[in-house]
């Protein structure tokens, strides 16, 4: 009986030694450095570099713990990663990455975005449009409210892709709710925090939305959006901007709320 529990550790020690020297340790690492450290304003453009002690062959930074996006390549090392946030408090950014062996490395950084000199947008109110009190579903009667315009305006602005460039592009950034048969003509979305910095532009669209369609273009013309500048108020901060287009018919009024 001892011979044979003599036989049966060796047995389990050399069974433990095998596996133990098969796998070898990963000394593969990332760190993370921020270009302004952990604290940046509404979009102030930043940078995160990405170092290694190997090169990186593939990289994927996510804002949601890696439940959207994956990796893209990468050469060599460092890599720079551009950000621009327009989302107030605490953000973590994660980075993986992995080496030509296919290793894998993560490192997390937490960046406060806080205020700065950004304004609020807080509501939007249409004074006229085209075709306003006008048939929309002509299968409605004249005295019918379902003849109107089912409305949902969008808000874009230049913003940084998918963060592995610093390129910039116009890209949709809000859409509002439907007012159904053009409702008060009246959104409030202050609970939406919007807030970008005044010496950008925006840019404004406005659609009537039929059922799960796309919403028909209300602007007229080929670009579906009209340009916004809030340059000439900037001295004055007033509480409310008023935009015309009469040659379209449009006009509307921003509610602005600014920093102190």
């Amino acid at each position: 009986m001892k011979n044979l529990l003599y036989l049966l550790t060796l047995f389990l020690f050399a069974c433990g030694s095998s596996d133990d020297s098969s796998e070898a340790e990963s000394n593969f690492s990332i760190e993370l450095t921020p270009s302004d450290g952990n604290e940046v304003a509404i979009d102030q453009i930043f940078s995160i570099e990405v170092n290694a002690n190997e090169d990186l062959k593939y990289i994927w930074p996510s804002f949601d713990n890696f439940t959207s996006s994956g990796y893209g390549s990468s050469s060599g090392t460092p890599h720079t990663l551009y950000y621009a946030l327009d989302d107030l408090g605490e953000k973590t950014i994660s980075v993986r990455a992995k080496n030509e062996k296919e290793e894998v490395s993560e490192k997390q950084i937490v960046v406060n975005v806080v205020r700065g000199q950004a304004i609020k947008i807080t509501g939007l109110q249409l004074i006229s449009f085209q075709n306003i009190h006008g048939t929309f579903d002509p299968e409605y009667a004249e005295t019918d409210p379902n003849r109107l315009a089912d409305l949902a305006f969008a808000f874009s602005k230049h913003q940084i892709g998918n963060g592995m460039t610093p390129d910039y592009g116009i890209r949709l950034w809000y859409r509002s709710a439907i007012l159904e048969n053009q409702g008060n003509l009246t959104w409030d979305i202050s609970p939406e925090n919007l807030y970008m910095k005044p010496d950008q532009h925006l840019y404004f669209s406005l659609g009537e939305v039929d059922g799960e369609l796309e919403a028909a273009n209300l602007l007229g013309g080929s670009v579906p959006y009209k340009e916004l500048s809030f340059a000439a108020y900037l001295a004055t901060k007033p509480s409310s901007i008023s935009y015309s287009f009469p040659e379209i018919g449009l006009e509307f009024t921003l509610f602005i709320e600014w920093p102190n």
